[in-house]
């Protein structure tokens, strides 16, 4: 009868926990909950039911799979298993950055190992092929993170855009090798608009992996997520500005870039995409601005200074109407602040036009290691990024009372 008693109080703990499960939605938490493949050859798509996309992508029509364009922008998901394969594909535009263009990189980041020197750094060179992501991790839960690394474009020209489109899990028992519950997404959110400096041009020397001297994951922007424990979604061309490129012309700005998914699209469409902004909605918007725009504003160029300030007016309040709850963050210096003085009277306006201050201004000094440690010694290095990550992220806790977390080493 005492045994009797004890099985009658299990069960009824096993259903009372079952309950609770499905009422709060933790059906799917740490435990092993494995996602059936979707394939007929027992592998998964990449899809929004298999993994969380990070910035923006695309489902191209052409190759099947999801494409990824601008720094950062790739996918994250959990598995268990040793490892993970992936099907990956290229898209070179009609013109690329330079010459024999025809490569794109991505950043690997295993379990809760996330900062840039933790990448595994693959180079995909195939039009289409398989690579292996990761191999010879211990058999257990792991989560596994996919970011393309170097930039997306350069003025009116892109870069090749990387895609995905078929996962194999890999396991020393294939039965258990299986997707599991997606990562949720964080409950903080960032994007930042910027020029090379926001993409991560030239943060290395040439000595750094096969050559490749950018990384979006090293920049001041992902410095900040990190320490917030924030997602990134970044929307940066090299060379361009708000109104005028380094060229001292008009070419793709960033405020007419902004609503479209990408640039690459509009070349394989002849049409631009819109991009839905219900899929990420910012927490905060960082506008670096303005470095560029240098070279064609200002007294006997091709733009005045009011054009300027205006149409920084103009993109902070569209940027507003697309993210009601957002706060915007003006930043500029790392390379020259010649238009502070434009930004800080259109920070003025857009707050005087509001019922509410939702516009600040974050200046950072000149890049203070003009050491060699940077590619050609005036992009900012990766220890300037970090000083300036550490500034921004330090601003926006005093802003929004998000709080730094401090990684235990």
């Amino acid at each position: 009868m005492k045994h009797r008693g004890i099985l009658k109080t299990l069960a009824l703990f096993m259903v009372t926990t079952t309950l609770l499960k499905i009422l709060t939605g933790c059906s799917r938490n740490d435990e092993y909950d494995p996602i059936a493949p979707d394939l007929e050859n027992g592998n998964y798509s990449v899809n929004e039911n298999n993994v969380r996309f990070l910035g923006r992508y695309y489902e191209n029509e052409n190759t099947g799979a999801v494409q990824f364009s601008w720094s950062n922008a790739g996918f994250t998901f959990r598995f268990y298993g040793t490892g993970i394969k992936a099907y990956l594909t290229l898209n070179t535009p009609p013109i690329t950055l330079k010459a024999g263009d025809g490569t794109a990189f991505i950043s690997v980041f295993v379990d809760d190992r996330t900062e840039p020197e933790d990448a595994h750094v693959l180079k995909l060179d195939q039009s289409k092929a398989w690579y292996t992501l990761i191999d010879g991790l211990e058999e257990g839960y792991h989560t596994l993170t996919v970011r393309k690394r170097d930039r997306g474009y350069f003025g009116i020209l892109t870069g090749v855009a990387f895609g995905a489109s078929e996962l194999k899990v890999l396991g020393d028992h294939s039965s258990k090798a299986k997707l599991a519950a997606i990562p949720q997404s964080k409950d903080f959110r960032i994007e930042v608009i910027g020029d090379s400096i926001s993409a991560g041009d030239g943060i290395y020397t040439e000595a750094t992996y096969q050559g490749l001297m950018s990384d979006g994951w090293s920049t001041y922007a992902a410095e900040a997520a990190r320490l917030l424990d924030a997602d990134l979604n970044t929307i940066a061309i090299s060379g361009n500005g708000l109104i005028s490129s380094l060229f001292g012309d008009h070419l793709l700005d960033l405020p007419t870039q902004w609503p479209y998914i990408d640039a690459q699209i509009y070349q394989q469409k002849g049409k631009a995409v819109e991009w839905d902004f219900k899929k990420y909605q910012a927490d905060v918007v960082i506008i670096n601005l303005g470095t560029n725009d240098r070279a064609g504003v200002g007294p006997g160029k091709k733009f005045s200074l009011e054009a300027f300030e205006n149409e920084y007016v103009r993109f902070a309040e569209e940027i507003k109407s697309k993210y009601p709850d957002c706060i915007i963050i003006a930043c500029l210096g790392a390379m020259g602040d010649e238009l502070k003085p434009q930004i800080e009277n259109a920070i003025e306006r857009v707050n005087r036009n509001s019922p509410e201050p939702y516009m600040y201004g974050e200046w950072f000094t000149p890049n203070p290691l003009k050491d060699g440690s940077s590619a050609d010694n005036q992009h900012p290095s990766r220890e300037a990024h970090r000083r300036y990550g550490r500034q921004l992220a330090e601003r926006i806790q005093e802003l929004t009372g998000r709080k730094i977390t401090e990684k235990e080493e």
